[in-house]
């Protein structure tokens, strides 16, 4: 499914169309709902709804956790650091869908026991990502 955006930041014109996944289509369908509940404005609900989320979101992330994710967080732990290239060909070689792979790459950017650093470029590659393990934060 296709969502297409319109509208205007200040004096520019802006034409958006982006593609949903499952968990964005999830979350769209919540805020409406929660907007339809409270027969209020768009704008009106988002503030609403940013008030009303807790601010950890572990119980939602725990849920999907999926065991591609699961991995990738234990390879990222035992390693201490990766590139993104390292991860890319480890992922690739626990699970064939590329879909999956860039899914749960995206994800572990926002886990929350993961820093990420970009590391300058060496004479084969552009600068790439590294991926390290941060275990000062912790899951409640």
């Amino acid at each position: 499914m296709a969502m297409r955006i319109k509208g205007s930041v200040g004096n520019t014109p802006i034409d958006l169309t982006i593609t949903c996944d499952e968990d964005l289509l999830n979350m769209a369908s919540e805020l409406l709902d929660f907007c339809n509940r409270q027969n209020k404005t768009t704008t009106t609900c988002e503030s609403e709804l940013h008030n009303t989320v807790p601010t950890s979101t572990h119980s939602k992330t725990a849920s999907r956790e999926t065991p591609l994710l699961k991995r990738a967080l234990d390879y990222i732990e035992k390693e201490k650091q990766v590139t993104n290239y390292q991860l890319v060909d480890f992922l690739s070689g626990l699970e064939g869908n590329e879909q999956s792979v860039k899914q749960t790459i995206m994800r572990l950017k926002h886990h929350s026991n993961v820093r990420l650093t970009t590391e300058s470029a060496t004479h084969a590659r552009t600068d790439h990502l590294v991926f390290h393990w941060d275990n000062t934060t912790t899951e409640t």
